[in-house]
């Protein structure tokens, strides 16, 4: 009878020491927001979203801070325990930037009385890969405006298109907390 309550008793505590470690032991994915929550707590943010862009279950923090007027995109490095910085954009008099989950991409938008700046990244772990830049620019004293991807000058049908495809089918997120 002893030796069956002897091996109950280890059995019992074998039990309790392996559920109570894995109740305590957190994901990456928990890790990434615990400190994204803390960071933003400690930084003057007017807008947040975290999510998973890359699906490789590590979410990412992108971010507008009030203070720089810069919009930002960071991740988590769990070997390093420690958020890193992927890509910003000085976002100018006008900000607001979108995300697309479905391409693994974030569009950077900056505005100001000379035009406008989309950067489109591509997210994929630890890096953010520039996939295109869109830009209008107005010269002084006229009104003209030119339209350029990627440095080379194109049509402002061929500009709005990809443009309004961002704007209209990407999220968007600005002005308020939504994490």
């Amino acid at each position: 009878m002893k030796k069956y309550r002897f091996k109950f008793l280890c059995l019992f505590t074998l039990c309790f020491i392996c559920s109570t470690s894995t109740v305590c032991a957190q994901t990456k994915g928990e890790k990434a927001r615990t400190a994204y929550n803390q960071f933003i707590a400690n930084h003057s943010l007017s807008s947040a979203v975290i999510i998973d862009l890359d699906n490789n279950k590590i979410p990412e923090l992108l971010c507008f801070d009030k203070d720089s007027f810069k919009s930002l995109v960071y991740t988590y490095k769990p070997s390093k325990k420690k958020i890193v910085k992927l890509c910003s954009i000085n976002s100018g008099k006008g900000y607001g930037s979108y995300y697309n989950a479905k391409k693994h991409q974030v569009a950077l938008f900056s505005c100001s009385t000379g035009g406008s700046i989309y950067k489109i990244y591509k997210i994929k772990g630890t890096k953010a890969i520039k996939k295109v830049t869109y830009i209008s620019s107005r010269k002084y004293p006229t009104f003209n405006y030119t339209y350029k991807k990627n440095g080379k000058k194109v049509s402002y049908k061929s500009w709005n298109k990809a443009v309004s495809s961002i704007t209209n089918k990407w999220k968007k997120f600005n002005g308020i907390m939504d994490y």
